[in-house]
């Protein structure tokens, strides 16, 4: 019993961290610069992230604009880029290998082979999901 609770205890916490790296990646708030036009008003503020820009103003709509070409962009943001959609793929499989293994892991004591059947139940459930 302490297993199956621990089990989908790991799972949930997976989802949530593999939401969190999607969400991570995707808001423009990675480096956030406000500038005042000497008081203590803010007039503008700047929203940096991986894939756009976004510009805020009192009064105003926030209007964001993607980057115009990938091969303009400084390599440390390329670096980021990467690194988290990296991040997010092992997240994502990680999830899916959880998955399999609360769904198909309680089959009782051990079997010859049980190795080979996680493996395909593995595959059973992730390959629907890469529309394969």
């Amino acid at each position: 019993m302490a297993c199956c609770v621990l089990q989908i205890t790991g799972l949930i916490f997976g989802g949530v961290g593999t939401v969190g790296t999607l969400a991570a990646t995707a808001v423009p708030q990675w480096r956030v610069s406000a500038y005042a036009d000497g008081n203590i008003v803010v007039f503008e503020t700047v929203w940096e992230g991986l894939w756009m820009d976004c510009v805020s103003q009192p009064g105003l709509r926030l209007q964001c604009k993607f980057y115009d070409s990938v091969l303009a962009l400084p390599p440390p943001l390329e670096a980021f880029r990467a690194l988290m959609c990296a991040a997010v793929v092992l997240a994502v499989l990680a999830f899916l290998a959880a998955v399999a293994g609360v769904v198909y892991g309680q089959q009782g004591p051990r079997v010859t082979g049980t190795c080979v059947l996680q493996v395909t139940a593995w595959l059973r459930v992730s390959l629907p999901l890469w529309g394969v």
